[in-house]
């Protein structure tokens, strides 16, 4: 059975108060920053263990912005001021995301790619005459591995949105942004069915948590 080091029992330098002080917050990792903020840890663990500890669940810092009441029991020991602070973290990584020009495409993009987690979903991004984000409107959420994408569905919030221009957005949760062959098929279906009611798909957009795919700038549609 593994025994917790108690903090004080790390070298001075490398505990993180010390280290943010001597080395700026930049030579801190995310663990390390998750434990200044959090300050102590609890009962058999200390503060740098639970921080790894909560990461590692969550998938990293990025992971904190889809923390909820709910998921707050996923962590062993956590009392309420410390489930306070973390949820107080997760909304100021979303809010911190959003600083991004929210309107632009791009940053809508980076938004929604911020706000990746264990489950695929779909976007329709309404974009009007100067290529900036009007709504952007969630069409679906699935599985880790899949989302069902309904042309027909994808064409109804469009239409409802009163979209002429838009922007279909999925999520790979794979970490792979390149399309499978039924995103191609989805997507060729999508163009043809657009033109027919009228409205323009510019692009549909993969997103992963680090990278992108873009069947417009692919020459793909």
């Amino acid at each position: 059975m593994a025994v917790s080091m108690k903090i004080t029992a790390i070298p001075s330098s490398d505990r993180p108060r010390e280290k943010i002080l001597s080395s700026g917050p930049e030579s801190l990792t995310d663990s390390e920053l998750l434990a200044l903020l959090l300050g102590f840890g609890i009962k058999g663990t200390n503060v740098l263990e639970l921080s790894q500890t909560i990461l590692t669940q969550f998938g990293g810092i990025k992971g904190l912005s889809n923390m909820d009441k709910a998921t707050l029991s996923r962590i062993r020991g956590i009392g309420k001021g410390k489930g306070c602070l973390l949820l107080a973290l997760g909304e100021i990584c979303k809010r911190c995301a959003s600083l991004y020009s929210p309107d632009s495409i791009d940053g809508t993009l980076r938004y929604l790619q911020s706000s990746i987690g264990a489950s695929e979903a779909a976007y329709v991004l309404v974009i009007n005459g100067k290529g900036r984000v009007m709504q952007s409107r969630l069409i679906g959420k699935g599985s880790s591995f899949h989302v069902e994408l309904s042309v027909t569905e994808i064409l109804r919030v469009a239409v409802s949105a009163g979209a002429l221009r838009y922007v279909l957005v999925h999520f790979h949760t794979s970490g792979s942004p390149f399309p499978s062959s039924e995103d191609v098929k989805m997507t060729k279906s999508l163009m043809l069915s657009s033109d027919k009611v009228h409205i323009t798909l510019l692009d549909h957009i993969i997103l992963t948590s680090d990278g992108r795919f873009s069947f417009a700038e692919n020459g793909m549609l």
